[in-house]
């Protein structure tokens, strides 16, 4: 499984039930990072930051796209979206693929519907347009 998941193991069933949900193909989705992340973490930058943070810091914004890889459920009985979302820097420069489990409330199928909802205009790197 791609996407900075290593889910060695997991395909066993331990007491004859399943723990993991594949999704194989990854399908495509769009994260609320202000409710998948702690509190803070995707605010705009404050006004006197440095403007090296500005800059280089890691840039979210509050829905980004990503690929579910599955399904996966907690000791407590709750599935969670296994989720990978591609960031990079304000300048473009740097760039790092984050693994995150994800509320099913959170997420919602990459759809050009769901995008205009959202405020997402640029198609993800992975959609490539045929000329």
């Amino acid at each position: 499984m791609s996407g900075g998941w290593d889910l060695s193991g997991w395909d066993t069933y331990d007491l004859g039930k399943r723990t993991l949900r594949r999704c194989d193909p990854a399908r495509p989705v769009l994260v609320d990072m202000e409710k998948a992340l702690p509190p803070g973490v995707g605010r705009p930058p404050m006004a006197h930051q440095k403007i090296y943070i500005s800059a280089a810091g890691l840039y979210l914004r509050y829905w980004m796209p990503g690929r579910q890889h599955g399904w996966i459920q907690a000791s407590t009985s709750r599935w969670w979206a296994m989720v990978s979302v591609d960031a990079r820097s304000s300048n473009e420069r740097s760039r790092v693929t984050l693994p995150l489990l994800v509320a099913h409330e959170h997420l919602v199928l990459d759809t050009p519907e769901n995008r205009e909802k959202h405020g997402i205009y640029r198609p993800p790197p992975w959609i490539t347009t045929q000329g």
